[in-house]
């Protein structure tokens, strides 16, 4: 996540996500201080004051971490546990080189999706009618992951969906880790089909995304990424104008906040990539940043179990109110302080993505 430095303390005072003491220590076990290796098998492990440099030992979910021949219901617990990120982090260096709750929350999203995508795969392959169309596929796909920090998320869905995945952040601490991490996990990334390179990209630079596209030798599958990603990069209100301007050149390829009716796409036009956003509310000024992103995209609540529309009430979940982005008939009765959400970004000159 791009961040000067600055504003430390007051971060290790908030909970990081999940269950917390509301001191930025997570209720599960942790570390004694000055401990420089954890394991982490559940996203409340994590926390916002993490210690100090280490690694972190992250096993992937469950359900896909085993090798793709076996399945996961046939699997000893040692067997799933296999396949396990070592992730370096150092909390000395500031914000951006630690790693986050909703980087956690992100990569078992995604991989829910994955395994469910090999569920349908499997029944097409044994004849059962497959229904509507297919949704997205993170099989191959080219993902730019903005903010990526040491690149948990990134490297996880390169290693769980043999995705093209290209790490971004500002140049520093965060992107050093991230190379190291993506070295250190090199045979789990293979394993898994996958590729993973890094590039830095300052938000809110004309032209950004296509130069950190560019620095790499992978520069044709990620000029037109099919999915951004990005956790935990809502925080610092300084950083909105920036990082939606930065997104809007990746949904639409221009920047600003009045949309031009689009002209008849060509033959060879491509979707705007899906965006997904992993978010943690820590502040009041959060709704800024959707209230922004709601003039050019619909924003979603895909969280499981709260697939909702942002501000519109019981949505396509039935569920229960807003889904946690001010707007809707209470301000953010569904998404309190510290509570872990996954947001989908559909442009809305886009809306046949849905």
């Amino acid at each position: 996540m791009p961040v000067e430095e600055g504003d430390d303390e007051r971060w290790a005072e908030l909970p990081g996500g999940g269950s917390s003491d509301g001191g930025g220590n997570s209720s599960s076990d942790d570390p004694e201080e000055g401990e420089d290796v954890g394991i982490v098998d559940h996203i409340s492990s994590l926390s916002a004051d993490d210690g100090a440099a280490g690694t972190l030992f992250y096993p992937l979910p469950a359900a896909l971490s085993s090798s793709s021949s076996s399945s996961s219901s046939s699997s000893s617990p040692d067997e799933r546990r296999r396949r396990t990120l070592s992730i370096s982090h150092d909390s000395t260096q500031g914000l951006a080189a630690r790693v986050w709750p909703s980087a956690a929350m992100l990569v078992e999203f995604i991989a829910a999706e994955v395994e469910r995508e090999k569920e349908r795969k499997d029944k097409k392959n044994s004849g059962s009618s497959c229904g509507a169309a297919p949704p997205f596929s993170w099989r191959a796909a080219s993902v730019l992951e903005l903010g990526s920090g040491p690149g948990l998320a990134g490297i996880a869905v390169a290693a769980l969906a043999g995705s093209r995945v290209l790490l971004t952040d500002l140049e520093g601490p965060a992107l050093t880790l991230a190379r190291r991490n993506v070295e250190e996990n090199a045979a789990e990334i293979e394993r898994g089909g996958g590729s993973v390179a890094v590039a830095a990209l300052p938000w809110g630079q004309q032209g950004g995304a296509q130069r950190a596209a560019e620095a790499v030798s992978d520069t044709r599958h990620f000029a037109s990424p099919t999915a951004v990603i990005a956790a935990d990069v809502i925080y610092d209100g300084a950083l909105f104008s920036p990082l939606l301007e930065t997104l809007e050149e990746l949904a639409f390829g221009t920047r600003g906040s009045a949309p031009s009716p689009p002209p008849p796409p060509p033959l060879s036009f491509r979707p705007s990539p899906r965006i997904l956003i992993a978010h943690v509310r820590r502040w009041k000024r959060d709704s800024r940043f959707w209230a922004a992103a709601r003039k050019r995209f619909e924003v979603i609540d895909v969280t499981p179990g709260r697939s909702e529309k942002a501000g519109g009430g019981a949505g396509r979940g039935g569920g229960e109110g807003a889904s946690g982005i001010e707007g809707g008939s209470k301000r953010y009765s569904s998404h309190e302080k510290g509570a872990l959400r996954v947001f989908e970004l559909v442009p809305k000159i886009h809306k046949s993505r849905q």
